[in-house]
Formats: C-alpha cells, structure tokens, sequence
C-alpha cells in the first residue's frame, strides 16, 4: 500500500484518478515536490497516513479545502512551509500526528482554534517560533507528546493555563528558556 518513490515522479497524474479507494498509505518524501495542489482533486477516502517530508512546499493552503476525515498521520517536515493557518480550516477530524519540524514556521497561532480532538503529538521542533501563548486556548484533550524543541522561545507562563492532562512528553530543549516556574506545577 506504500507508494513510495525516491527519484521524480508524476504527481499530478498519480493524483488526478477519479478514485483511489484503497489506499491508505501515501509516501511522497524526499522528492523535489513544490506544489501540492493536485491533491484537490484526489479522492482518497481510506487515506490514512501522507508523508510529504523533505520537499520543497512552501504553500499549504489547499489543505484547508480537501477533505481526508480519516487521516491519521500528516508529515510535512523538511519543507520551506511558513503559514501552517490553513490546517485550522481544514478537516483532519482523525488526526493523531501532526509532523511540522525543520520548516520555517513562526506563528502558530492556528492551534487555538483547531479541531483536533484526536491529535496524541505534534511536532513543531526546529522552526522560527518565538511566541506560543496560542497554545492557551488549544483543545488537545489527547495531546500526549508537544515536541517544540529548537525554537526561539524564551516565555513559557503559557503553561501555567494549558489544561493537556494526558501529556507525557513535553521537549522545550534548545531554546532560550530563563524561567522554568510555570511548568513547576505540572498540568491539569
């Protein structure tokens, strides 16, 4: 079900068939992908896992159109992404594990209003992210694993409202953290 390929491949046709109802597993990573539009026209209604790592996307906005109710896992690291906004809008009602490290992100201001009932680790390790007090007001009733480790952020009071109660990994390293205070308490 994995069909992956490493050298260059025909996106656009792979991904124009009026229906692809089996699969489950798509594997685009390590390619030279720029532009993901084509997956608007995909119906893959069993899809379940997309890698799309190391490319080079720079725009995700048409994932605030498609419609992948069953996806579990979406990797988009080792991308050139800056503006992550679009996955508030679209819908990953069964998203587990959201993989965004080594982009170029710097707000992440999307996770206040996401609905992402589901997501048990998100990964935003290795971007520009400075500011994370939009983690306030983020429904992650699941979230077991928030990985924003090599980042810019210096304020973590954030965490002295974050109700993630299921939370088991916390990576806040190699950031430039001063005050640790408002985790001394743990979680709700």
């Amino acid at each position: 079900k994995n069909i992956s390929n490493k050298g260059f491949i025909f996106f656009n046709n792979i991904l124009n068939q009026e229906k692809n109802p089996k699969i489950e597993i798509i594997d685009y990573s390590e390619n030279n992908i720029s532009n993901i539009n084509s997956l608007k026209n995909a119906k893959y209604y069993n899809l379940k896992e997309l890698y799309l790592y190391s490319n080079k996307i720079t725009n995700i906005d048409i994932l605030s159109i498609i419609d992948y109710n069953n996806l579990e896992i979406l990797n988009l690291a080792y991308n050139n992404i800056i503006d992550i906004s679009p996955l508030n809008r679209g819908k990953f009602y069964n998203l587990q594990k959201l993989y965004l490290y080594y982009n170029h992100i710097e707000d992440i201001s999307f996770v206040e209003n996401a609905m992402f009932k589901n997501l048990t680790r998100i990964d935003l390790s290795h971007n520009e992210i400075k500011n994370i007090n939009s983690f306030k007001g983020a429904k992650f009733i699941k979230l077991e694993k928030l990985i924003i480790g090599n980042n810019n952020i210096d304020d973590i009071t954030v965490f002295k409202y974050i109700k993630f109660s299921k939370l088991i990994v916390l990576d806040l390293s190699s950031n430039k953290i001063e005050d640790i205070s408002p985790i001394e308490n743990g979680f709700h």
